[in-house]
């Protein structure tokens, strides 16, 4: 019997906790602040779901919408198996009004945001598919930065787009930061395999002679539009669960509950650089990669 199997649920529960915990607070000691370098960006933004673009990113997203530079958002999925307790095709529904809501709160207006019409949890068999529509993305934007998820996130969605970010940008001119969501609350699904599975992507990518890297954390600052992030996410209600009204959010009845959310809603936003081992340029700003 695996390692795995002889740690109960109970115990692995209980693990979970301090090691997100010890692992969110590295993330905040080690990351350097890009907040006055990421406003003068023209920002792309990738987002598995409906709410995620606001949970990871809502911050960063009002910032450069206020220094008037150009961002567009592009969510991957309808969000149709969030909820148990609703059928399918009237939660994907529902979550396309509090998407169009939310990036409203954030300042964008129709035209600055899309859903791509994948269907929830399916992005695993379309990696290569969702690569050339971000390339395409990517072409039509011209983004000097762009905001994806994690490829090593512990949501199986969350890490299909990170992977096929990865290979969209292994060629493009433009800065990849991305962004952890699921890991901090189960980290220890990272020992299961995921990770060395995904790491096998990354050798696979069309990266030529330059070596990939993860570089040091970054951060920006989100308390002068935490007020507008607060209001874009409480536009998701269907996702929140009843202890989200601790955080001055709607109290519901979805998955998404205090202790997930608190995280996300404190003084900054964090983001991983993954790029070509040296640095990479940001609003005239160098962005360290790990050597």
């Amino acid at each position: 019997m695996s390692i795995w199997r002889r740690v109960g649920h109970h115990t692995r529960a209980v693990l979970e906790r301090p090691i997100g915990t010890v692992s969110w607070t590295a993330m905040r000691l080690l990351a350097r602040d890009v907040s006055d370098e990421i406003a003068t960006c023209r920002l792309l933004v990738l987002a598995p779901h409906p709410d995620d673009e606001t949970i990871a990113c809502g911050g960063c997203i009002a910032r450069v919408v206020r220094s008037g530079e150009d961002v567009f958002v592009a969510v991957v999925t309808d969000g149709r198996f969030a909820r148990h307790d609703i059928e399918a095709s009237e939660t994907a529904l529902i979550r396309e009004g509090e998407l169009s809501r939310a990036v409203a709160a954030l300042g964008l207006s129709s035209l600055q945001y899309a859903s791509l019409g994948y269907e929830d949890d399916s992005l695993t068999a379309h990696i290569d598919d969702l690569a050339a529509r971000i390339g395409d993305l990517i072409r039509a934007y011209r983004p000097t930065v762009l905001l994806s998820s994690w490829a090593h996130d512990t949501h199986r969605d969350h890490a299909a787009l990170g992977r096929a970010t990865r290979m969209a940008t292994a060629q493009a001119d433009v800065l990849l930061l991305e962004y952890v969501v699921w890991a901090w609350s189960t980290p220890l699904r990272l020992a299961r395999g995921r990770l060395p599975r995904t790491t096998a992507i990354d050798a696979e990518a069309p990266h030529g002679s330059a070596r990939f890297t993860m570089g040091r954390p970054v951060r920006v600052r989100t308390g002068e539009y935490l007020r507008t992030k607060t209001e874009a996410l409480s536009a998701h209600r269907s996702q929140l669960a009843p202890s989200a009204d601790r955080l001055g959010l709607p109290s519901g009845h979805g998955p998404l509950g205090y202790r997930f959310l608190r995280r996300f809603l404190g003084p900054s936003e964090y983001f991983l650089p993954y790029g070509p081992r040296g640095s990479a340029r940001m609003g005239g700003a160098s962005v360290d990669h790990v050597p």
